[in-house]
């Protein structure tokens, strides 16, 4: 983890330019932003595993990149619960009294965020007004796609799955119609064996819903993409710009 620099700022037109690419921090008023932001600090989160004791002492707000929170089963298998870009804070756990995350947290696509010390975070918190607020709003939605991912999981077929990670995955990291993600590392996150993502990618490539390399799947018709994935896409969708807009 690599400290890009301190994030404080002491022009407030300033501070909101360079925090609102965080959807969380971008919908706090003023006042909390100029009580919060003497704590900040930019920090780069290279791919792989955030440390428990990173998130116990820390929150995190992503201005970019790609989170998922895993779940490994006895057998060693994985499953994404959910994912997370600049809509998100880490550390949900701070506000939990839990001293652990309730969930394994993996950087999939490098992000660069912005750090606040969680008992900063949680002096906020506890004030009862709109950081507060945001949390347990963030929190609901969070709760949600875990479920509506486990469900998902259970219900639908591998390409229908296959399509709504994609396509969730590229509105997080706002990178135009691609994602740069080898289909192993998606197999992974879909509990599922290589080779059953590689018949997937192939079966939409000739359809002309998606084109791939190894490590890069660029998303030729949206539309046909998002038809062929399941429900849940658009109630995750509708979730995720309720916390945008």
């Amino acid at each position: 983890m690599a400290i890009y620099g301190h994030g404080t700022v002491h022009n407030l037109s300033e501070m909101a330019k360079e925090f609102c690419d965080n959807h969380f921090l971008a919908r706090l008023p003023q006042d909390t932003i100029e009580r919060l932001s003497p704590g900040f600090e930019w920090v780069s989160l290279a791919a792989g595993e955030l440390h428990a004791c990173e998130m116990a002492n820390s929150v995190y707000f992503p201005t970019e990149g790609l989170v998922s929170f895993v779940l490994e089963a006895n057998d060693g298998a994985t499953f994404e619960a959910a994912l997370a870009g600049n809509e998100s804070l880490l550390g949900i756990s701070t506000f939990l009294n839990s001293p652990t995350p309730l969930i394994p947290t993996v950087v999939q696509r490098p992000v660069l965020a912005i750090k606040l010390d969680a008992q900063k975070a949680l002096e906020e918190f506890r004030l009862g007004m709109a950081f507060q607020y945001q949390v347990m709003n963030y929190l609901r939605v969070f709760i949600r796609q875990v479920t509506q991912t486990s469900l998902c999981n259970a219900r639908h077929s591998l390409e229908q799955r296959f399509c709504r990670w994609l396509l969730l995955s590229q509105e997080r990291l706002d990178v135009g119609d691609h994602v740069a993600m080898s289909q192993e590392m998606i197999a992974g996150l879909l509990g599922v064996r290589r080779e059953a993502v590689t018949r997937v990618a192939r079966r939409l490539k000739a359809q002309n819903v998606i084109d791939y390399t190894s490590r890069r799947i660029e998303i030729v018709d949206r539309e046909g993409l998002e038809q062929a994935a399941c429900c849940c896409y658009q109630t995750l969708r509708n979730e995720f710009n309720e916390l945008c807009n």
